[in-house]
């Protein structure tokens, strides 16, 4: 089948096969500094344990329903696409630098100054350049025969050398044609795979795009759901902690007690037990908030967020003696349940779809106006079945990217050619060609429908800077929007890491969850002044909570059970759903070891509660949301008990 190529070997590759050559004042090739957050990857700078992609991943769109990986889909994201497209154009036309998003460091005359007088050909500023210089006998057709060779390997399809011969016979300047020819080539999908692309000689179909104002239907009141994934495995039991407490387990302990004993070093302080909320039908009564959770506390007590506890995955009831017979999911495996949170469908009931991505068939279906929206490398969260909904939009925290930034003065755009470079597909033609077509196309079509508009929000808060502070921000100037992208529902995707606190546990999760407070009291800031709060749910989740037992690096090790929460000026806080364990010790019914807690939520049980929030409420649309919520034996929650409307 092939593959797609990994983004920096792509780079790699054009330098090497167009003899890329560093100016004799340059002592060294030297990318940009944020060259790995732009395009996926870089050496030396491996993200986490799990690389640059997970091995297993499997695009959405015909990939998936090949049932065949592509781990390299991983970096083909709207922000990642473009960026990796501006800066291989930047390369060709330019040379290495980093002006108009370019893959260099500095300029090598005048510093960032002199990018404004760049022109198209001219090497003299940059720290190397292309040095492909065909025989001057060549004629046009042979030079694009020469470069399908060097730059695909000769796959570039008949109709595709033509469209390039025809530019490059078109240009008078020799120089200009070459950087043309070049240009176009790299935006094919031969160059970016590894196997042979097969056109139908048909226009690809024009990806779906959110919504404008000038085709508003009737309007019904904005909502929207934004999911936040704590990725890493997040020690919740560590956010919400067992204070006054009156049940006792067999052998006569409260769950306080039970829990100083089971964590140890891991427990909170007395000092640390200074956030304290009221709970009913719970072993306590009261709990203590993490400390540095000061709008978490605040949020419950003015009846703005619910807890709930004890939830995970879930694939059946599950005991200690049967967990492991009932239970399909690779449990204890970061990407594993990671995948199990975003898709909610553990037995691939509706394969290559998410829990977002179905809300918003089922909502389209329904006559509502929706856009999924992931601000993140590619989740599955926000896929729906192709057609049935409006295709995710992927961006950055930064937002929608301009492609081909360029001097005033420059006319060359490519945009205006590749669409027929990357013209539809056959059955049998290359699934990762169509895969990087039709996503570079949509990073496109987004970046021409929304970029202003959302370049446009102004919205009042001080946001201070942290990974999940940009992206709340990004989402809520997204909400901001919903009028002008008449847009009724939205559902927003995000994720965060860095919570795989296997040492030195309370001292990393206190500077994570610092981050965390400042970014959610923005958001609910934000919201608030928008007058949108009451129309906002936020939902925090993670791949898995962790052992109640310390570990020898006074960390935390990977379990099952965790608790988590629903905020926004529509829940009906102030509540702790689901069931705290009595018993957290091993010889309770939930603890299988080491302080790993069987869940006795599901996931099931909080989307259920808030797919009927968003409008859907019939047994049929809840059964295709969540294929698996009668069989996990979880109660679960209706919209009345954890919203007010």
């Amino acid at each position: 089948h092939g593959s797609l190529k990994e983004p920096l070997m792509k780079i790699v590759g054009l330098m090497r096969s167009l003899d890329f050559k560093l100016d004799k004042s340059v002592p060294f090739i030297d990318f940009k500094y944020e060259i790995g957050d732009d395009i996926g990857q870089m050496a030396h700078a491996i993200p986490s344990v799990f690389s640059f992609f997970l091995p297993e991943h499997k695009a959405p769109g015909k990939i998936a329903m090949a049932e065949i990986v592509a781990p390299e889909a991983q970096q083909t994201t709207g922000p990642k696409i473009v960026n990796l497209m501006n800066g291989l154009l930047s390369l060709i036309k330019y040379g290495l630098d980093p002006c108009y998003s370019g893959l260099g460091t500095q300029p090598r005359d005048a510093g960032w100054t002199s990018c404004w007088n760049f022109a198209l050909g001219d090497f003299t500023k940059s720290a190397g350049r292309l040095m492909y210089n065909p025989s001057a006998s060549s004629s046009a057709k042979d030079i694009t025969d020469e470069l399908a060779t060097l730059m695909t390997a000769g796959r570039l399809s008949a109709d595709s050398r033509k469209i390039v011969e025809d530019v490059l016979s078109s240009e008078a300047n020799t120089t200009v044609g070459l950087i043309k020819a070049q240009a176009l080539i790299a935006t094919s999908p031969e160059f970016h795979t590894t196997n042979v692309v097969r056109k139908t000689g048909q226009d690809r179909p024009k990806p779906t795009i959110p919504l404008t104002a000038s085709s508003k239907s009737e309007s019904k009141l904005y909502k929207a759901v934004v999911h936040v994934m704590i990725a890493g495995g997040f020690d919740s039991y560590h956010m919400l902690v067992p204070h006054t407490c009156t049940d006792k387990n067999a052998k006569g302990k409260n769950v306080r007690e039970q829990y100083n004993d089971e964590r140890t070093t891991l427990a909170y302080t007395d000092g640390e037990r200074t956030r304290i909320i009221d709970a009913t039908g719970q072993p306590c009564s009261q709990f203590a908030v993490h400390p540095d959770l000061k709008v978490v506390e605040e949020l419950y007590k003015t009846g703005d967020l619910a807890f709930f506890a004890n939830t995970g995955v879930l694939n059946a009831p599950s005991t200690k003696k049967t967990y492991s017979t009932v239970t399909k999911t690779n449990l204890f495996s970061h990407n594993m349940m990671q995948e199990e949170v975003r898709k909610t469908d553990p037995f691939n009931d509706a394969p290559g779809t998410g829990i977002l991505g179905r809300m918003c068939d089922k909502l389209e279906a329904k006559g509502f106006n929706t856009q999924p929206v992931t601000l993140s490398d590619v989740s599955i969260a926000t896929v729906g079945v192709p057609g049935n909904s409006a295709d995710p939009l992927i961006m950055s925290s930064k937002g929608l990217l301009e492609f081909n930034p360029k001097p005033s003065k420059e006319t060359f755009n490519p945009r205006e050619i590749l669409e027929k470079l990357n013209d539809e597909t056959e059955l049998h033609s290359s699934v990762y060609g169509e895969t990087w077509s039709s996503r570079l196309l949509k990073a496109l079509a987004d970046e021409a429908s929304l970029k202003t508009v959302l370049d446009e929000v102004v919205l009042t808060q001080k946001w201070e800077r942290s990974h999940l502070s940009d992206q709340l921000k990004m989402a809520s100037t997204v909400i901001a929007s919903h009028k002008e992208r008449n847009t009724e529902r939205d559902v927003i995707y995000l994720e965060v890491g860095g919570w795989d606190h296997h040492r030195d546990m309370k001292a990393r999760m206190s500077t994570k969850l610092k981050e965390v407070n400042q970014a959610l009291a923005s958001f609910k800031d934000e919201m608030t002044e928008a007058n949108l709060w009451d129309n906002v749910s936020l939902v925090i989740t993670s791949d898995f909570g962790r052992t109640l037992t310390v570990n020898s690096g006074d960390g935390s090790d990977h379990a099952w059970g965790g608790n988590y929460f629903v905020m926004g000026g529509a829940v009906k806080g102030g509540q702790i759903l689901g069931q705290y364990p009595t018993d957290l010790t091993v010889d309770g019914p939930v603890n299988i070891g080491r302080g790993r807690l069987i869940p006795t939520t599901s996931w099931e049980s909080i989307w259920s509660s808030v797919v009927e929030w968003m409008g859907l409420e019939t047994t049929a649309e809840l059964d295709y949301c969540l294929p698996n919520r009668e069989k996990t034996g979880s109660k679960l929650y209706a919209k009345d008990e954890v919203f007010w409307s």
